[in-house]
């Protein structure tokens, strides 16, 4: 039954106090932290008054993913809907070359439209601009976002949708930050929308992952608590752009935890860059990257990765070009 399968849910979201998941977590930045105390993602109103009825089953982890695959390529928005008038038109998207992971999350929610889309750049969109389902999207996400500038926008996105709130909505405000963990999806979700795998063809084989972010609100903290997460030395420094930051991972140690967790929290958009990654990353662990065979296969999933990354760089590009992100 739909009510035993919420009640569960509902009992999963409930705080583990003392437990050993909550005694692992690493310490998180002052910066970040706007609460004296820290809080797991909680989807107990969505799940509540906003479940689509024929969705018996809520799996926690992908809406975890979901919120931070929003938080690098969703658009909280509104328009005019007509020039000179003063009413808005308010919607939700998702924007993507693929459609594929736009079709899971519309399965998975059970609500919102996928289309495809020729401007200047052919491209595809996961929309959802009626009001029961703007009302889900207020609920799935409300104190649920993590970087400073998506809450912004989130908050200031729920001021001008007041006169859609459903009934039992009570706005978290900003300072409701969920707990960056390797325990939750959300990270998986965000190296899904803003991650790149690196696997350089040269000598000795350097091998990283990386998180880029502009730093509009204090970003570059939220990268810092990412970072403590992993157990060897990671780096926090600034890109060629003098307000975005680089997260990257190129340690032995960091790419052990980097796998360990991406295999309890799969990635969907970038599940084939990724394994190639982690071929990689294998062929080194186990000393194959000294053969000649290693060497060859190297060579051809390096190749593989290099020219997958730029194509999505610049599809990335394009999209920029029109007023859009992926």
């Amino acid at each position: 039954m739909i009510n035993e399968g919420i009640k569960k849910t509902e009992d999963l979201l409930q705080p583990k106090i003392g437990s050993s998941e909550t005694t692992r977590e690493s310490p998180v930045s002052s910066s970040v932290a706007f609460d004296s105390s820290r809080i797991t993602f909680d989807f107990a109103d969505f799940i509540k008054h906003h479940l689509p009825t024929h969705k018996k089953d809520v799996d926690i982890s992908f809406l975890e993913w979901l919120v931070g695959f929003v938080e690098g390529n969703g658009r909280f928005c509104s328009r005019l809907v007509e020039e000179g008038s003063l009413k808005r038109h308010f919607l939700f998207q998702i924007c993507q070359q693929d459609p594929k992971v736009l079709y899971k999350i519309r399965g998975h929610l059970g609500f919102g439209t996928v289309r495809k889309h020729y401007e200047l750049t052919e491209h595809w969109r996961y929309t959802i601009e009626d009001r029961k389902g703007l009302q889900r999207i207020m609920a799935l996400f409300n104190g649920n976002l993590v970087l400073p500038k998506r809450r912004r926008q989130f908050a200031n996105w729920i001021k001008e949708t007041e006169p859609i709130h459903h009934p039992s909505f009570v706005f978290k405000g900003q300072q409701t930050v969920p707990t960056v963990s390797l325990h939750t999806g959300w990270l998986s979700g965000f190296i899904d929308a803003e991650g790149c795998f690196y696997a350089p063809f040269t000598k000795p084989y350097t091998l990283s992952a990386r998180l880029t972010q502009k730093d509009v609100c204090g970003e570059r903290e939220v990268l810092i608590e990412i970072g403590s997460l992993f157990t060897s030395h990671v780096e926090v420094n600034l890109a060629k752009k003098s307000d975005c930051y680089h997260l990257e991972l190129s340690s032995p140690g960091s790419h052990d935890a980097l796998v360990d967790y991406l295999k309890r929290f799969p990635l969907h958009q970038k599940a084939v860059i990724y394994r190639r990654w982690w071929r990689v990353y294998l062929l080194r662990k186990e000393g194959r990257h000294l053969t000649e065979a290693g060497i060859s296969r190297m060579r051809r999933v390096c190749l593989a990765i290099q020219e997958e990354r730029e194509k999505r760089e610049e599809f990335r590009k394009q999209l920029k070009k029109e007023g859009l992100k992926i």
